[in-house]
């Protein structure tokens, strides 16, 4: 129902290896040699650990919203184009340790935050932005854990 790591710009790249591309510092290596193939190495910040990793088998890439709770905001009325876009706008998508995103799951905010208490400001900044891009409507938990987050740990 949510289709991502689509190619949307038809460069024989999709979404997850244009990702690891734009985030990694230096220039990434593909498996075989192919720029079309899966990114091997490269170098990544993961700012929910606050560690860097050169090898992309280690990083997953998270939708910072992620797409079961979209549809529980409000995804499960939009067409499959609507989805599609959502899935794989750049705004909701970080390289991160695979260990983080797969223990963040499909949690909300106010059910997980990232280990590095310094990315947590712009992990809900970013979070309520894609939300208001999408008109996604987040639950009052996650608006009140966010205003608690903003006054105690945000400038």
């Amino acid at each position: 129902d949510w289709p991502h790591w689509s190619d949307l710009d038809k460069d024989c790249q999709d979404t997850r290896v244009e990702t690891l591309i734009d985030y990694s510092s230096v220039k990434v290596t593909f498996q075989e040699g192919n720029r079309c193939e899966e990114v091997t190495k490269g170098k990544w910040y993961d700012p929910y650990t606050n560690r860097y990793f050169t090898e992309a088998g280690k990083l997953d890439v998270d939708h910072r919203v992620a797409l079961k709770e979209a549809h529980r905001y409000g995804g499960n009325n939009w067409s499959t184009v609507k989805r599609e876009a959502f899935a794989n706008d750049p705004i909701n998508l970080i390289p991160v340790y695979l260990g983080s995103n797969r223990s963040k799951g499909y949690k909300s905010a106010y059910q997980w935050m990232p280990e590095n208490k310094d990315y947590w400001c712009e992990y809900i900044r970013t979070r309520v932005a894609v939300a208001n891009k999408y008109g996604l409507k987040l639950p009052s938990k996650e608006q009140i854990h966010n205003r608690d987050i903003k006054s105690n740990y945000c400038t």
